[in-house]
């Protein structure tokens, strides 16, 4: 179980950011069971309670232009820099490594500007250079977890007692620990010994150790780790499985979160609340955006011509995940304006336009500086800040437009709403968006997603002025992707084929011509050798012609 520990600031607001530290050779089956069982598990109950959990692996993250750039080692220390929560797993593999592989030391050199203390580890693997900065250069300042896969204990000791017997010594207790650890575990005997069956050199690989020196190098990095245990929030020594290692910390994590960050002692505030639930729905929906940087430029535009925008598209198209990820770059930005966000649904309150009033304008009051009450203070005085003071729709949409004009004095907002079309009408007779003012106030722009069959909305938009960004499906693009790929490697095979052909024509054309030019030659050959002949004849003809008439004038 993991230790009691204090409350401590997430590094993103509404994010808990888990780093995922291990090699990646040999550990697909702890990843699967953690990333595809346990953490989605995790992950709905943190969003139950308004909190986006944020699992960081860099083994899938890495971009080939990062890659090629020699930043890999540089972006892995970055991300644990902004991570909440570190998670390290090792085997019997050390993982990418050596003082001689240009590439790394190269990624190493750049990283070195801003982490100096890699200088000394330029011998180290990515994976312990990551355990490195993430615990044990400050151990205990960032929550982690460590988990090992070892041999099975029976074999272990049996192992340990063979060497005893052979050496005719007895091994003290540190001596006998490294001598525990040098041994591959069960599980990477059995899966390289499945492999080499099979002839699968490559996987074979992932189950062994690189090396005696990498081996050494494993036991002295669990030695340093299993000294700082008192300071890490579980270290688990040994275990025998994927599943084993993957529940270890699958249960360690979900207790560490629980009575870190979903504790009753914080007092949250029925704003706060919400806040975090569209937060955390923001954060989920930017970690599957796909392109779109065309249209995030459009969006940057309006913002700075005070200019409306409706995007629009069909459902699952992307809409949501395109308005995500550009209030989040605008962040990174530091952008001085202020973003109020909702997504229709995102919260069992989220879609009705009267909730929709109350949020925005506590949203507004917020910005000019007006704090709601906690949970605690309002029972105490009494009241319910869950309940809007009126529930007269007008009342609300005018205290809305009233504090839109009077934040928007104060500060540059950007109003950006997602899934118009699913706000639920307040009567049938009620004119399309009533709520939103005509007159939108200098400094505001209002950013909208509706779907393209949300005809009525889209009319009402249009006719208010809205500049309209088209986002196209995200499998027509896939598809006209591969259909691209899949007709450029037609033409590329096309191209061989032909010059191949070619190349065989030429050959064979060469061929001809020695042949004709050999015949040319011998027919050359027997023409002067018929002339030869001939000639021959001719004189010996002569000759005798000519001894003939000496004996006739004799």
């Amino acid at each position: 179980m993991a230790k009691p520990s204090p409350r401590r600031p997430l590094k993103e607001s509404g994010t808990c950011r888990v780093f995922v530290s291990s090699p990646f050779g040999g550990f697909e089956e702890e990843r699967e069971e953690l990333v595809l069982k346990l953490f989605p598990k995790l992950s709905h109950l943190c969003q139950s309670k308004g909190l986006q959990l944020a699992t960081v692996d860099m083994r899938w993250g890495i971009t080939e232009e990062a890659s090629s750039d020699a930043q890999t080692v540089n972006i892995c220390l970055r991300e644990v820099d902004r991570s909440d929560i570190f998670i390290g797993l090792y085997g019997q593999r050390y993982g990418w490594h050596g003082e001689s592989d240009a590439v790394l030391q190269k990624n190493i050199t750049n990283a070195a500007r801003q982490y100096p203390w890699l200088a000394k580890f330029k011998d180290r693997s990515v994976t312990e250079m990551e355990m490195i900065h993430g615990h044990l250069n400050k151990p205990g300042e960032m929550p982690a977890i460590f988990a090992f896969r070892n041999k099975d204990d029976k074999y272990v000791l049996l192992s340990i007692a063979h060497i005893v017997r052979k050496e005719e010594t007895v091994l003290d207790m540190k001596t006998a620990m490294a001598v525990r650890c040098s041994f591959s575990s069960a599980f990477d005997d059995a899966e390289r010994s499945k492999a080499e069956k099979a002839q699968d050199t490559r996987t074979a690989l992932k189950y062994t150790a690189e090396s005696e020196d990498t081996t050494k190098k494993i036991n002295d990095l669990k030695e340093r780790l299993i000294k700082t245990k008192a300071k890490c929030v579980a270290l688990l020594e040994t275990y025998s499985t994927p599943q084993e290692g993957a529940e270890f910390v699958y249960k360690e994590l979900k207790s560490l979160i629980e009575t870190t960050y979903l504790s009753k002692a914080a007092a949250l505030t029925k704003r706060e609340e919400s806040l975090a639930l569209h937060e955390a729905y923001l954060v989920a929906r930017t970690t599957v955006f796909v392109g779109g940087e065309t249209n995030a430029k459009v969006l940057n535009l309006a913002v700075q011509k005070d200019q409306n925008v409706v995007i629009v598209g069909q459902s699952g198209s992307g809409k949501a995940a395109l308005i995500s990820h550009w209030l989040c770059s605008l962040r990174k930005k530091k952008s001085s304006v202020k973003q109020i966000v909702h997504f229709v649904g995102a919260s069992s309150d989220s879609s009705g336009v009267s909730e929709l009033m109350v949020r925005l304008t506590e949203e507004l009051q917020h910005l000019m500086g007006h704090k709601a009450k906690s949970k605690t203070e309002q029972l105490s005085q009494g009241g319910d800040e869950m309940k809007p003071q009126t529930t007269d729709v007008s009342e609300l949409c005018r205290q809305f437009q009233s504090a839109l004009v009077r934040a928007a004095a104060r500060h540059s907002i950007i109003l950006a709403i997602d899934g118009l079309g699913k706000l639920h009408q307040v009567s049938r007779t009620a004119k399309e968006l009533f709520w939103l003012p005509r007159d939108i106030p200098k400094n505001v722009t209002v950013v909208v997603t509706c779907k393209d069959t949300d005809k009525q909305e889209l009319a009402e938009l249009s006719w208010r002025g809205f500049t309209s960004v088209q986002v196209n499906p995200l499998e027509d693009s896939s598809t006209s992707s591969s259909i691209t790929i899949f007709i450029i490697i037609i033409i590329i095979i096309i191209i061989i084929i032909i010059i191949i052909i070619i190349i065989i024509i030429i050959i064979i054309i060469i061929i001809i011509i020695i042949i004709i030019i050999i015949i040319i030659i011998i027919i050359i050959i027997i023409i002067i050798i018929i002339i030869i002949i001939i000639i021959i004849i001719i004189i010996i003809i002569i000759i005798i012609s000519s001894s003939s008439t000496s004996s006739s004038t004799s």
